[in-house]
């Protein structure tokens, strides 16, 4: 069977066209409209070719595959097998020969690239990523793979491949090409893991990533950033364990601290990548994806050297990382209004602020992540973000589970989880509008936290003769505070305490043997419970009077 011609989308389009045209005429012939030659005179409005059929499509696929793919295989595996030769020893010729060697194929392939640059622009380009990488490897050749090293500075040979590889730089932008300037960059990163001076590594890593932020807003590639930034910290973390690993905080010029801080400066650079982001809100979501990788990687190069260094003092390390990310999640804020971006950087900081009060060492830790979560809202109540409240809640209780399982002692400084709840409740509910909340459901789940610590606290604190009557006062303050606040809430939290303050009284009641307790306690809860009751009457006398109904 012949292929068709015309496939059902264009028959479609063409049924379409007919039918307007008909509508047209109709709609002319009614207005009595005769239009002129130069109307009836239409160019095609759709070219002759557009729409492929399976068989140019299969064309298409064939000639890709067989021009560029097989061009690119053949031409990798033309290089690595020159790296293959250039890397045996030759023990009877020179030192300098295999490197020599290298030049003189780089030469023919950077003119064979050349000469077809204008007929085969493909075959061209990856013939000169081919000779870069050769050109690389020459040179690399004098100092490694021999019997005898053609050049025995360490210096000399990083001198040398610096230059190649900025050279390389140059060639990739003068071509316009996105993936020579990948392969440059990379070599440059090579480098590094060469070099065993930690001075080279800072300042090479930290100046590739200025480059690769400096060519992605000048040739609008984006993926730059993206492909350079997991490498650029994959560098340092490789570095760090292949020479620094074994070291103390100071020897052979290795400083931990100094190769820490240098993560978080490799952080604010990629950071600037979307600081200033040219698309509008709001933003996208490769933005965001691009943060929470940036500052994943950075804590986890962070966290990973620090467990793996002899460096001890990491409290400076972790409040240092908290800082850096909780001001970069401050200025996306302040500069873009950014919720992703500033959701992973908080988070990062939250993360590290907590390694530091683990690495703290002070008794009841716990105690001090939960007043940490109180932070955590407050900052996320400022960013408006509903994800770090919600995110927030589940480590709140968290903390609070692994406190009440921990097998630690419950003391006055258990309160801290009711308090903080409270406290927490109370902000959501001061600056409702900022979260753009429109459930309870948050609030409500603090208030319950509170409802249930509270009492806990208070029961494993106070003497037994007292727990009633610490109930007793909580219910109370709850009482107060919901005509202080006017919120209905603490009323139903008041009586909730109430109630169950008369079950523990009745139970103590019919199991205690101290009659003195029993005594004050039943007379204790009765005056309260009575007196509740009369507020709770002329309330409601009130209310009737005013013509109103109160919940």
């Amino acid at each position: 069977m012949e292929p068709s011609i015309k496939n059902d989308g264009y028959s479609e389009l063409k049924e379409l066209i007919q039918k307007l045209e008909h509508r047209i005429s109709r709609i002319e012939d009614v207005l009595k409209f005769t239009p002129s030659a130069s109307d009836l005179t239409v160019e095609k409005s759709i070219p002759d070719g557009i729409i492929e059929t399976d068989e140019e499509r299969e064309e298409k696929l064939e000639l890709r595959i067989g021009q560029s793919w097989f061009a690119l295989l053949g031409t990798t595996v033309l290089i690595i097998g020159f790296c293959f030769m250039l890397s045996l020893p030759y023990e009877n010729f020179s030192a300098y020969l295999p490197g020599t060697i290298g030049y003189f194929l780089t030469v023919a392939i950077f003119s064979l690239s050349s000469y077809l640059r204008a007929t085969s622009k493909n075959i061209s380009s990856f013939l000169l990523g081919g000779g870069m990488i050769l050109l690389y490897f020459s040179t690399l050749r004098f100092y490694f793979f021999g019997a005898v090293d053609a050049i025995q500075s360490n210096t000399i040979e990083i001198l040398l491949l610096s230059i190649i590889v900025l050279a390389n730089i140059l060639i990739s932008l003068k071509r316009d090409s996105f993936y020579l300037v990948c392969i440059s960059l990379t070599l440059g990163l090579i480098t590094v893991l060469i070099s065993t001076g930690a001075l080279y590594l800072y300042v090479i890593v930290t100046l590739i990533s200025i480059a690769g932020i400096l060519i992605r807003n000048k040739y609008k590639w984006g993926n730059v950033v993206s492909y350079l930034m997991p490498l650029a910290y994959l560098t340092h973390v490789l570095w760090y364990l292949i020479y620094a690993r074994d070291v103390n905080i100071y020897e052979n010029g290795i400083s931990i601290p100094l190769n820490l801080l240098f993560i978080l400066v490799y952080a604010s650079i990629f950071s600037s990548a979307h600081l200033k982001r040219e698309e509008p809100f709001p933003e996208t979501l490769n933005a965001g994806l691009f943060t929470f990788f940036n500052s994943a990687f950075a804590f986890v190069s962070i966290l990973l050297i620090q467990l793996t260094s002899k460096y001890e003092p990491a409290l400076p390390v972790y409040l240092s990382a908290f800082l850096f990310f909780m001001l970069a999640a401050m200025l996306f804020w302040i500069k873009e209004k950014s919720k992703y971006s500033t959701f992973y950087l908080a988070m990062a900081g939250y993360l590290s602020l907590s390694l530091a009060i683990l690495h703290w060492q002070v008794p009841d830790y716990l105690i001090w992540l939960c007043w940490q979560s109180l932070l955590v809202v407050v900052t996320a109540v400022w960013f408006r973000s509903k994800f770090i409240v919600v995110t927030n809640f589940i480590i709140y209780l968290a903390v609070l589970l692994a406190y009440l399982t921990s097998g630690e002692e419950i003391n006055f400084f258990s309160l801290s989880f009711g308090v903080t709840a409270l406290l927490s409740a109370r902000i959501l509910n001061w600056k409702k509008e900022r979260l753009e909340l429109q459930t309870e459901q948050m609030r409500n789940a603090y208030l319950a936290a509170a409802l249930f610590t509270i009492p806990y606290a208070l029961y494993n604190t106070v003497p037994e003769s007292l727990i009633s009557i610490s109930w007793i006062i909580v219910a109370v303050i709850y009482y107060l505070l919901s005509i202080v606040l006017n919120n209905k809430k603490y009323r139903w939290m008041s009586l909730i305490t109430f109630l169950l303050t008369l079950v523990y009284t009745a139970i103590i009641g019919i199991t205690g043997s101290d009659l003195v307790y029993k005594i004050v306690s039943f007379l204790a809860l009765g005056i309260v419970l009575i007196t509740i009751s009369v507020l709770y009457t002329k309330r409601k006398i009130k209310d009737t009077h005013s013509g109103t109904h109160r919940l």
